[in-house]
């Protein structure tokens, strides 16, 4: 036999444990994880996908601002607009 359950800690954090034999259910967990329902579990996996996408997207924004703002400082102290672009890893003409 085989038993899944899932947990959350204090901290937020989720987890999975996969039980077998005849050991199911006699794991001791710490005294700050609970114990949660597969959807609740899932939910907050999708949840911290979801904020891991927010996340990675704010730094590619905030890569893209500093790149345009280093190739603008770099034309307005007369360098060349192809090599400003390079210099501030810009691709294209």
């Amino acid at each position: 036999m085989e038993v899944v359950r899932y947990f959350r800690s204090a901290a937020g954090s989720v987890s999975q444990i996969t039980e077998s034999g005849s050991g199911c259910g006699r794991v001791k967990l710490p005294d700050d994880v609970v114990e949660i329902s597969e959807g609740e579990y899932r939910q907050a996996v999708a949840d911290l996908a979801d904020a891991d996408e927010r996340h990675v997207a704010g730094l590619v924004e905030a890569d893209e601002r500093r790149r345009l703002a280093d190739l603008e400082a770099l034309t307005a102290a007369g360098i060349p607009e192809a090599t400003a672009r390079r210099l501030a890893g810009i691709a294209g003409d």
